[in-house]
């Protein structure tokens, strides 16, 4: 029987080194997978807390479709342009509290990516009844408000 612990091979039998070079080079290849996917979405609501999730299920569900006016950001934890985006829109929901804002996942909610053809991220929709007013690119924080004072018929809150 081999030894584990010999000083002149280390603490790993020469049999199993090719198999931990190919797990290590999976590892690095694909970024820690499910892990690295959880740590980027704690990431992302940590940067809007404020602005809530929906996903399929919640979409499904029809709920959202009864508000009045709703802004629906899509985005991706591995997408570095919405984590600004999200940052904006919940700005936006600070001075606009008439209005809902809620985020989705785009990996994650494929029958909403799909109902709203969404092409590329970050997006945000402003729906009115559930229905799409306006598809918007959220870093233009300027053509945001535009939309929002048309669709929403009032002026946002002053940022205090």
């Amino acid at each position: 029987m081999e030894r584990l612990a010999d000083t002149n091979r280390g603490l790993i039998p020469d049999k199993w080194r090719p198999v931990l070079v190919v797990l290590a080079a999976a590892i690095v290849l694909f970024g820690g997978g499910e892990l690295n996917r959880w740590k980027q979405q704690r990431e992302m609501d940590r940067i809007a807390p404020g602005v809530s999730t929906v996903g399929d299920a919640g979409w499904a569900s029809g709920a959202l479709h009864e508000e009045e006016i709703l802004v629906l950001s899509a985005y991706a934890p591995w997408c570095k342009p919405c984590h600004g985006a999200l940052a904006i829109t919940e700005s936006m929901a600070k001075q606009w509290p008439q209005v809902r804002f809620v985020k989705f996942n785009v990996d994650e909610a494929e029958t909403l990516r799909a109902a709203l053809n969404v092409k590329s991220i970050p997006t945000t929709f402003v729906l009115k009844k559930g229905r799409v007013a306006a598809a918007i690119d959220p870093l233009d924080e300027a053509a945001f408000h535009a939309i929002l004072k048309k669709t929403a018929h009032a002026p946002p809150r002053p940022e205090s």
